[in-house]
């Protein structure tokens, strides 16, 4: 027989998907590395700031550390530095990034509904690009 729960919703918020627009958000954390199909990765979440309507939902944006998508990580540390640096730069200084340092940093993230996995039907709400805070 399943259990009858008594829900507490005194801390509850909704979880429905972001629709889509520009979030302001801070990075609350990075998973460890992971292996994709393609390269290695790591997850940043961000949480939407205090002040939106949305303040407290989370998002997350995995950023390649090796391969071609290695670019998108750069993208992402140059708006949360405010740096201006390009892979070319880095190539040639050489790159290592202590992602405690980025914690904290307030960036703004445009959120897409796309089709996900694509041809099932169901929407789902992507991080598409990570720009400096606004």
């Amino acid at each position: 027989m399943s259990p009858v729960v008594g829900l507490s919703l005194d801390e509850a918020v909704e979880f429905t998907e972001l629709e889509d627009g520009a979030y302001p958000v801070t990075i609350s954390e990075f998973s460890e590395v992971k292996q994709g199909s393609k390269s290695s990765y790591i997850t940043a979440t961000l949480v939407i700031a205090d002040g939106h309507d949305r303040a407290g939902a989370r998002c997350w944006q995995n950023l390649p550390i090796n391969g071609r998508g290695a670019g998108i990580f750069v993208n992402f540390l140059n708006a949360a530095t405010g740096d201006e640096m390009t892979v070319a730069q880095y190539k040639e200084d050489g790159l290592e990034v202590d992602t405690d340092d980025l914690i904290g940093s307030e960036l703004t993230a445009i959120i897409k509904q796309e089709e996900y996995p694509e041809g099932s039907g169901t929407m789902r709400a992507q991080v598409k690009q990570i720009l400096p805070a606004s």
